[in-house]
């Protein structure tokens, strides 16, 4: 019970310092004023503004949502270099209940981010062509679960490596993970790894939405699922790489 209330203290305080982090709010400020400048694409498009406007709208999404989640990442290395984890770690709170708190105050953080360029979108799709276009949420709920799977690889990472390292780790395979091309390709022991990384293609409905393919939400439920579970598994090995580290 007390390792719970500690985990979510850890939580709180994780999000209260992510926020104050003034990269992601110059961030968060571009991308917006991308938002709403969105209409103007009807100018550089020959009748497929939607297309173009689904497009910038998820990238935008996920250039949010993967700088918030690589957070993580330089949190807990402070924590580390600055010596709090181990006070923290030197009172009844267990390392897995340690890495669990980061993870869901970056992963509260980022939620709320997503959540304000979502509405945005929204009301920016909504004046353009005077209706509520609802498939865009499904882009918005995708991202999301692969941005909870990215957090969950930033916690990974972070749990045995520095945080340059962690981070471009992080960005590498999620790089990786989007690349259908190369898994294609792959064979023998490369095909192996490949099918252990995250498969965030599951996750990627962006094409099929833009060009008017509206994507069953039973299907969206199942690959947000699948992200969350591995995101689990990678929480998993994030606490047995952490209960070896020497701190």
């Amino acid at each position: 019970m007390m390792d719970t209330i500690d985990m979510m203290t850890i939580c709180k305080t994780t999000y209260t310092r992510v926020l104050r982090t003034k990269s992601l709010y110059v961030l968060l400020a571009c991308v917006l004023v991308l938002v709403g400048a969105a209409h103007l694409y009807t100018d550089l498009t020959c009748g497929r503004q939607k297309e173009l406007m689904f497009d910038t709208g998820a990238a935008l999404l996920t250039l949010v949502g993967l700088m918030t989640a690589l957070m993580v990442t330089f949190d807990i290395a402070r924590d580390l270099r600055e010596k709090v984890a181990m006070i923290l770690l030197s009172k009844p709170l267990g390392r897995t209940h340690y890495l669990a708190g980061k993870f869901l105050g970056v992963v509260w953080l980022m939620t709320i981010n997503l959540l304000i360029l979502t509405a945005g979108m929204m009301l920016v799709l909504h004046w353009e062509f005077k209706e509520w276009k609802w498939d865009f949420l499904q882009i918005a709920c995708s991202t999301w679960g692969a941005m909870v799977m990215t957090t969950a690889m930033g916690v990974l990472f972070a749990s045995f490596l520095s945080e340059l390292p962690a981070a471009l780790l992080t960005v590498a395979v999620f790089v990786i993970g989007n690349s259908t091309e190369a898994l294609a390709r792959a064979q023998g022991g490369a095909q192996f790894i490949f099918s252990l990384l995250p498969n965030f293609c599951l996750l990627d409905f962006k094409a099929e939405i833009g060009n008017g393919i509206c994507a069953p939400w039973g299907l969206l439920v199942i690959s947000v699922a699948y992200g969350l579970i591995y995101s689990l598994f990678l929480l998993s090995l994030a606490s047995i790489m952490f209960h070896k580290r020497d701190l």
